[in-house]
């Protein structure tokens, strides 16, 4: 049975504002008074539904209303069958009069039209003559009906915007460009506005909450995520885990920004280096790689910490389809969604430090974060004293590229390799002023001897990094004492330049 609405709110706050809100929640009191077929017009569920005569009928239901610029407009339009030109429903937001039925001169907005379409057609009334102004690109037809939330907003110059939505929240999606018309520039209401030819469409009209009201600000939009190249990388790889412990992957985010993992793939190439077998880390959206902090991706990472020393804020994910990883070599990416790639890197055992006489359960670590993945010399065993591997901590072995003005730059001065941890490795950083010089680093002892020459006649950027373990051509450990570093640099032109460097060895 429906319930009329009786009690009229006369002291609202609203209504001294101007504005409009009606809620509908309650089927027994509204805030507005209303005018119009309101015996035709009732609340129930939560909406205000009409149940018209059994005939072919044009109705309507009308409140006060004076505001109209930078004002915006926001109210759902229910419809249980497929509009048309001949039972349609119009939203009249701005009319001269109250009687939506007379002819007025005003603006509204109408869902119903020949063809079936049903896109918000905006129109322009003057007395009973209409004019389209505006056609929104979506379509809203249905056979069974629509349900479609509409938020339209006029400023004061008369630019109108139209939004949409067919969900329940405050409408974002814009129908198409904004237009201007400002033929009328006041209003006293506004209103619905039900034209059925067909007799069965007579209870098949509701709507939602309405509200009129000066101009909300939008809402201000999420900025797209980019994951650039490089942002995320492979830091740590434990392929040959201690018996009874399981293999990882650690990713270490170096941007500024949050980074979902749900946005992130793990890949691995092929024999024909073809990228395959791309895989989703995880359909959790709330797992986040924070800047600057690691995750460690593994089909079984809660029993890292039984064998390693995992730090107590690593992010720890369980990736039960990460592929095995192979004992001898292998070849993986960091991609996005789309299978484009962020990071890639290859590992082989014999990247391995060579002095270790066991390498199960020792990870290999990256170097230097800002240099490939896929250069051998830029991975390293994982230190003693970490317990050979970092999983979700800073890598033991770890450096940044030294910045320096000189045109040839060696950091520390004193190396000890013994893997555990401190100065294992010598970094050396070049700056030239253009390109085009080809280089040699050749290392020698106190006595002359060449003992490791690392770089032969290799073309040089203007800048770069190289790295020494400590170890020498036939990858034995050297005496200590002092040795000298040599960096010749050649020109096509001619130009030649030596730099001497000490560095003490322990």
């Amino acid at each position: 049975m429906k319930k009329q609405i009786l009690i009229f709110c006369m002291f609202c706050p609203l209504m001294s504002f101007g504005q409009i809100y009606e809620s509908f929640k309650h089927s027994d009191s509204i805030n507005h008074q209303w005018f119009g077929d309101t015996a035709y017009f009732f609340v129930e569920n939560g909406k205000l539904q009409l149940e018209g005569p059994q005939s072919s009928s044009t109705l309507y239901y009308a409140t006060q209303n004076a505001i109209c610029d930078s004002v915006e407009w926001n109210f759902k339009i229910e419809l249980r069958f497929n509009p048309s030109s001949t039972n349609y429903v119009r939203v009249y937001l701005m009319s001269d009069t109250n009687n939506l039925k007379a002819p007025l001169n005003g603006y509204f907005v109408q869902l119903g039209q020949t063809g079936g379409r049903n896109n918000i057609q905006f129109f322009r009334q003057q007395g009973t003559a209409t004019t389209l102004v505006f056609s929104g690109v979506s379509e809203f037809s249905s056979s069974s009906g629509l349900s479609v939330q509409l938020r339209i907003k006029r400023f004061a110059d008369g630019e109108w915007h139209v939004f949409s939505d067919v969900s329940s929240r405050l409408p974002i999606t814009p129908e198409g460009d904004p237009f201007v018309d400002s033929t009328f520039q006041k209003t006293v209401a506004f209103g619905f506005y039900c034209r059925y030819s067909t007799a069965s469409r007579y209870n098949m009209y509701a709507f939602g909450e309405v509200k009129v009201c000066p101009m909300e600000p939008d809402p201000i939009p999420e900025p797209p995520l980019i994951i650039e190249d490089s942002d995320v990388i492979i830091s740590e790889i434990m392929f040959n885990p201690p018996t009874g412990s399981a293999e990882y992957l650690e990713i270490f985010n170096c941007s500024e920004q949050d980074i979902p993992l749900s946005e992130l793939r793990l890949g691995r190439f092929d024999n024909q280096s073809h990228l395959s077998g791309v895989l989703v880390i995880t359909t959790d959206s709330e797992l986040i790689l924070l800047p600057k902090t690691y995750a460690v991706l593994s089909r079984n990472p809660n029993i890292l910490p039984q064998f390693h020393n995992v730090c107590a804020d690593a992010l720890l994910v369980t990736m039960p389809n990460m592929p095995a990883l192979s004992n001898t070599s292998g070849r993986y990416a960091l991609t996005r969604k789309d299978s484009t790639i962020i990071d890639e890197i290859y590992y082989h055992s014999s990247m391995h430090f060579a002095l270790l006489a066991e390498t199960r359960g020792v990870s290999l670590e990256r170097i230097n974060f800002e240099k490939s993945g896929t250069d051998a010399n830029n991975w390293h065993s994982a230190s003693k004293t970490s317990g050979y591997a970092t999983p979700g901590c800073p890598n033991s072995q770890g450096v940044s590229t030294i910045d320096s003005d000189d045109l040839f730059h060696i950091y520390p001065s004193l190396i000890s390799p013994n893997n555990d941890g401190k100065d294992n490795i010598l970094t050396l950083s070049y700056n030239v002023e253009t390109a085009g010089f080809t280089g040699n680093i050749r290392i020698f002892n106190s006595n002359g001897r060449m003992v490791k020459h690392l770089v032969k006649s290799e073309l040089l950027g203007t800048h770069g990094t190289y790295y020494w373990d400590g170890l020498s051509d036939q990858n034995t450990k050297l005496p200590s004492g002092v040795y000298i570093v040599i960096f010749d640099i050649f020109s096509l032109d001619g130009r030649i330049v030596r730099v001497k460097k000490p560095v003490g060895y322990r």
